[in-house]
């Protein structure tokens, strides 16, 4: 699959030209559940080409070989390796700013796995230096490409169907006991549940309306110190009413997301897996349809099979290669999401 450049003039880029065409040349750090996902898509993008792997386990030595990669156990001889373009970072959250900041300062482009950080000052920092140093960085907020949240996204700029009145976002995960190290259950190196599964919800709402005015909290489950089971967060608009649930439960639950947006004309429904739109005054809902040539990738962690990983890594390879920063996944938000997720704890 090539990659489409969207906005910008034929000339400028030159894609799916077989040969003629120079590889990106991307370096993966972490090959956790994340780094495994990204590599497999990346072979579905002809221009994108995996030269590194950098890992402390020395088992990945054989998968970055079986790529014809150079496998790496420390970040800094990994960013030596001749013509890199591009890392992903795919580490745990706690390591991202010092990681992020060395391979900023080496004067390489950065695709950083959500959060970015923990810090919304550590964020405006990293931005700054990759200013400074003449390259981008680019943080994967995945929801934004998933197809439902795609259409949900141009219903609401377009206002298809009129005004938001109501939104309510649902998003649950079996707890994620599967994570090396138990640090996703410390507060200092994850930010716990808010920081790693609403942050998707979270990013999506303020793309769609902004920052909000206020909100209120509800949380519990079981007595588990600082980390808590569920969450419900109502936030303050002065235009729509927005609801957002999301848990880690500790049962063998199915990963699930799913939204309710109510429209001055239509009730938007996404369960899961099929978007009805139930229109006023008419008497039949309206399907959305995927794409019949729709290429479904699976991942290496609990999601189901999917182009928004593929499409993306294609966007940001996009904006690397005209030299731009991501228009949909832009600075202000990105510190914006970490400003609220902070102001949880005032």
């Amino acid at each position: 699959m090539n990659i489409l450049a969207i906005g910008s003039h034929p000339d400028d880029i030159e894609i799916g030209c077989g040969e003629r065409c120079m590889s990106i040349k991307i370096a993966v750090l972490g090959m956790g559940g994340m780094g495994k996902t990204h590599i497999s898509n990346i072979e579905e993008i002809p221009e994108g080409e995996v030269v590194a792997i950098c890992d402390l386990d020395v088992k990945n030595r054989q998968v970055a070989k079986d790529m014809g990669a150079t496998f790496y156990c420390d970040l800094q001889e990994m960013l030596k390796h001749p013509d890199l373009d591009i890392v992903i970072v795919c580490t745990p959250t706690f390591l991202h700013y010092e990681q992020i900041k060395t391979i900023l300062q080496a004067g390489i482009t950065c695709i950083s796995e959500k959060p970015l950080c923990l810090s919304s000052l550590q964020a405006k920092e990293l931005y700054e230096i990759a200013d400074e140093n003449n390259v981008h960085l680019y943080v994967a907020q995945v929801l934004r490409f998933w197809n439902e949240y795609e259409k949900l996204t141009k219903l609401v700029k377009e206002k298809r169907y009129g005004e938001v009145l109501d939104v309510h976002f649902c998003r649950f995960i079996q707890r994620p006991n599967w994570i090396t190290g138990g640090w996703i259950f410390d507060k200092e190196k994850s930010g716990l549940l808010p920081y790693d599964l609403h942050i998707h919800d979270l990013d999506m709402m303020v793309s769609l309306f902004g920052r909000p005015n206020g909100f209120s909290i509800h949380s519990g489950g079981r007595d588990e110190g600082e980390e808590k089971e569920y969450y419900r967060i109502n936030y303050d608009y002065e235009g729509p009413t927005v609801c957002v649930e999301f848990g880690w439960f500790d049962v063998p639950l199915p990963f699930t997301q799913n939204f309710r947006v109510y429209f001055e004309d239509a009730l938007v429904i996404f369960d899961g897996e099929t978007m009805i739109a139930y229109e006023r005054g008419k008497e039949s809902p309206y399907l959305f349809k995927n794409s019949d040539d729709e290429l479904n990738i699976n991942s290496s962690i609990n999601t189901p099979p999917s182009t928004a990983y593929l499409k993306e890594l294609q966007h940001f390879l996009i904006c690397f290669k005209n030299k731009i920063p991501s228009e949909i996944i832009t600075k202000k938000q990105v510190i914006t999401v970490l400003e609220i997720l902070e102001s949880y704890g005032d």
